[in-house]
């Protein structure tokens, strides 16, 4: 029995009152769209909505026909082939990266980072070294080590600069050097627990002591500014070091300025004198330094360049420790409002240590959301005192356990984790590395256990948590079986079926003609003396192949040729013109001088199915799809809830 389509009239009468929060707009076979999946994709695809009946009935026709496509897919289980099954994963792995954050903790970070980009801190430090990953003892002994030079400093009997420089001091290897002055910097560009720690400090005050992959840090802030914005030089430089004379280099550096001042072009002077081979390699110019920025020059640099106050302006000779320079400003850029840096600002925090801040408030926001129990303070020793150093080489076998305790738990968990799989996990996942504290490791392992059953139970929960997410995976997953089919049943089909394409050619031969087409010669001269050679050279027996390389003997900015059949009236330099047998007057077009010779008149006739295969292509997909959705519509029944549909006439 041929199955229709049936649209349904005011049906839900007797229950007005009683209707459903969501109502029913459209059922195919069985399978039913509510009115909020309608109205989200209707608004998504037109950007000024009617309302009006006709605009509702043209787009539930187009829709009507996208869930049958997506309706046959399901049902042939096309979601199941393996490259769509991988693509689907891909995506859904994508998209649940936007949930798996805490986007309170993010969007302060961030604000907190614009923050810090709209000043600039310079601050002194002292470093004790301690690795990342060192013991809690090692760990301890160094804290109390750089406490007791805080303590020196703070109480007055040093100072900070000779605790920095003296005997057991800063293990910075600078520090001798600069005395531990780090110059002005800003956001990102230093690592961020210890940015956050100077922003954080008062001007003449001495910070507690920083923990960074570093080690530990004491911070003395002995100044704050307001950004300076980013900016874009080139320079001149003669390569010299501040100890060194370098009276040759200075009374050269000077010539070279007042060459320049007048009149010698600044480019032509990088080129000439230069010795900065890298910069020389881009005229001189120097990758854009300051506010924010990853790339920093030193201080009387950066002092020079930003006090130049307008594009263009060139500063006097002045020496760094690398040498004599003379610095032209391109351009330079003021922090701009937050609206306008937010994405920038979300990118860089993404990278940057700071989302391990991020992260770990993801993570304790589950823990509390789904009540998680950690026992790992009792039952996680037994890994401290039996895990040997062999982890480290790739040799560690599993000990006996007494018993498999519990390490932790949480709600909707299917079975509490153990000691006997965090086992198993570290026999499989073992690091050849270099050899650290067993405590600090087996605590690192046990986190990042914990982070990654979370995170994946917290998968399983999004379809339920988040409407957006299913709302989103569905269109996708619809989008994706959509394509997969229709292009098996119209766009691939229309290609590779060379005998259904020609057949249809055929029979539709009289929609594919040729209009009124001239066979001719077309020249295009950038200039009158072009035109003038070649309408010379077209009294003569010459080829249109040798009129152009006659005329572009010396440039090829004399003259283009075209040759060939053409409509007139598709050929924007010809569009509008008449044109007969032989050599017709040259015109002007566009600034060019167009010369055209006609060989051939042709008449309107028959175009061959090379000349048009794209066009029938396209003709021949349209009535496969016609033909494909004529017999979806037989195959399945389709419900239009006409009703529910004109309740959106606004």
């Amino acid at each position: 029995m041929m199955k229709k389509t049936i649209l349904i009239f005011g049906l839900i009468v007797s229950f007005v009152g009683f209707g459903q929060k969501d109502d029913i707009i459209l059922t195919i076979e069985g399978k039913n769209i509510t009115k909020s999946e309608f109205l989200e994709v209707y608004l998504k695809n037109n950007n000024d909505p009617k309302y009006d009946k006709a605009s509702l009935d043209e787009y539930m026709d187009l829709y009507r026909k996208f869930q049958l496509i997506v309706t046959e897919a399901e049902r042939l289980q096309m979601d199941t082939i393996k490259s769509l099954d991988i693509e689907l994963k891909g995506y859904e792995r994508q998209l649940a990266e936007q949930y798996l954050t805490d986007n309170n903790a993010t969007d302060a970070l961030i604000k907190e980072a614009y923050d810090h980009l709209k000043e600039e801190v310079r601050a002194s430090h002292l470093l004790k070294k301690l690795g990342p990953d060192a013991s809690p003892a090692d760990t301890l002994a160094v804290y109390n080590q750089i406490m007791k030079l805080r303590e020196e400093i703070v109480t007055g009997k040093r100072t900070f600069e000779e605790v920095c420089t003296g005997v057991g001091g800063s293990e910075d290897p600078s520090a001798q050097a600069n005395k531990g002055d780090l110059g002005f910097f800003g956001a990102f560009q230093m690592v961020y627990p210890f940015e956050k720690a100077a922003f954080n400090t008062k001007v003449g005050d001495v910070s507690m002591p920083i923990r960074t992959k570093f080690g530990y840090h004491i911070i003395k802030v002995t100044d704050r500014r307001p950004a300076r914005g980013t900016i874009k030089v080139d320079h001149i430089m003669l390569m010299a070091k501040k100890n060194e004379k370098s009276a040759k280099n200075e009374r050269m550096i000077q010539e070279i300025y007042d060459t320049i001042q007048k009149g010698l072009d600044f480019k032509q002077a990088i080129m000439l004198y230069s010795e900065d081979v890298q910069s020389k390699k881009q005229g001189g110019v120097l990758p854009e330094f300051g506010t924010g920025s990853q790339i920093r020059m030193v201080p009387e640099f950066e002092e020079v360049a930003f006090n130049l106050k307008n594009d263009g302006d060139i500063s006097e000779p002045f020496q760094s420790d690398f040498g004599w320079h003379i610095v032209r400003r391109i351009s330079w850029t003021p922090i701009k409002p937050f609206e306008v840096m937010e994405r920038e600002i979300k990118l860089k925090v993404s990278r940057d240590s700071r989302s391990e801040i991020s992260e770990a408030s993801f993570f304790n926001k589950l823990k509390k959301e789904y009540k998680f129990k950690d026992y790992a303070s009792k039952n996680l020793k037994v890994f401290y005192d039996s895990v040997s150093k062999d982890i480290f080489k790739g040799n560690f076998k599993k000990f006996n356990l007494e018993k498999d305790l519990v390490l932790f738990k949480f709600k909707g968990q299917e079975t509490p984790y153990t000691q006997s799989m965090f086992m198993a996990y570290l026999v499989n996942n073992q690091d050849q590395k270099e050899e650290q504290d067993i405590q600090v490791y087996v605590n690192k392992k046990y986190n990042d256990v914990v982070n990654y059953y979370l995170e994946e139970f917290e998968k399983t929960q999004l379809p339920r948590k988040y409407p957006k997410y299913n709302a989103l995976m569905k269109e996708y997953r619809e989008g994706v079986l959509l394509f997969e089919l229709k292009n098996r049943n119209v766009w691939k089909k229309a290609i590779e079926d060379t005998t259904g394409l020609k057949n249809f050619f055929e029979a539709n031969n009289a929609n594919y003609q040729w209009p009124d087409r001239i066979e001719a010669e077309v020249y295009e001269c950038f200039n009158p003396d072009a035109l003038k050679q070649v309408e010379e050279l077209l009294k003569t027996d010459l080829s249109a192949e040798a009129i152009r390389d006659s005329v572009n003997a010396k440039s090829q900015l004399n003259v283009r040729v075209n040759t060939g059949k053409f409509v007139v009236e598709d050929k924007d330099i010809l569009k509008g013109h008449n044109f007969n047998k032989g050599l017709n007057p040259s015109y002007e077009k566009d600034g060019k001088y167009i010369v055209v010779k006609v060989l051939n008149n042709i008449p309107p006739g028959p175009k061959e199915l090379s000349e048009c295969r794209g066009q029938v292509i396209a003709a021949y997909q349209e009535q496969l799809e016609k033909e494909w959705i004529s017999s979806l519509e037989k195959k399945y029944n389709v419900v239009i809830h006409e009703d529910v549909l004109y309740s959106l006439v606004k």
